[in-house]
């Protein structure tokens, strides 16, 4: 696999397909097609390799222009208005699910505190999801378990993760790769079950070194700030910031040296 490079990130935000593209995206037209959560989405993946990569300024600007449009769109029940598009019969509620998501992370992007709020929608909506059993593909749990922890859902969390097929319990938890077995260990450590506070520190420690440049080399920006914000951050004011749990990435690519 190749490394991440803070040069190629920079490269590709300064594109003219990058950041000025979605600072100066069309609100109307946006609208118009019922693409503002789709566009607000993007733009969270690209405040956060802003911050990945110093660009602090256009990381808020983008990440307030993507909160205002994703609330809307969010109030407005908004729906995409593609030719021939209709959502799967099996999609019983629609985007919703994925817009609270984007949400939980602009809105502590923005206030560096729990939206707690959309943590709650989030799992009302992904529960209805998952009320459908074809959505219990693990590889579908794999993704959808983190929003469930990092929301403080830790026994639904395990629900859930119990109830998939293909998922069980790490043997090992020095040696975890996916999320759904990261997850299930913070889950039990959380709810006071199992694993001592060394053995996760170590096993969160390892899941995030074998995880991290994966995630960034592939575009899932979101997804690695997700685990940050499980690994290092603390809602206690003036603890840490999100820029500074974002950059917690760096702790975990050993080939790079972080941006100041």
């Amino acid at each position: 696999m190749k490394s991440f490079s803070i040069e190629e990130l920079k490269s590709i935000i300064d594109q003219d397909t990058g950041y000025r593209l979605a600072i100066n995206d069309s609100y109307t037209e946006a609208k118009i097609v019922g693409g503002l959560a789709s566009s607000a989405g993007a733009d969270v993946t690209i405040a956060i390799n802003c911050i990945l990569v110093d660009y602090n300024e256009k990381a808020i600007r983008l990440a307030e222009k993507a909160y205002q449009w994703l609330k809307e769109a969010i109030e407005q029940k908004e729906q995409p208005k593609l030719r021939d598009f209709v959502y799967p019969e099996d999609v019983i509620c629609g985007p919703e699910p994925m817009r609270y998501e984007d949400m939980t992370l602009l809105y502590w992007l923005l206030n560096n505190k729990q939206d707690t709020d959309s943590f709650e929608k989030y799992v009302e909506y992904e529960d209805h999801y998952l009320q459908n059993p074809k959505m219990y593909d693990k590889w579908n749990i794999h993704l959808t378990l983190p929003t469930y922890l990092d929301g403080g859902y830790y026994g639904r969390a395990l629900e859930i993760f119990n109830k998939t097929p293909g998922l069980k319990p790490p043997v090992d938890p020095g040696r975890i790769k996916n999320e759904g077995g990261m997850v299930y260990v913070l889950a039990k450590h959380y709810m006071g079950q199992d694993y001592t506070e060394e053995q996760v520190k170590s096993a969160l420690n390892g899941f995030l070194n074998r995880n991290v440049n994966g995630w960034l080399v592939n575009g899932h920006s979101a997804r690695a700030a997700r685990w940050m914000k499980l690994a290092y951050w603390n809602p206690n004011p003036g603890t840490i910031t999100p820029r500074e749990t974002i950059l917690k990435c760096y702790n975990h690519l050993s080939h790079i040296k972080r941006p100041l």
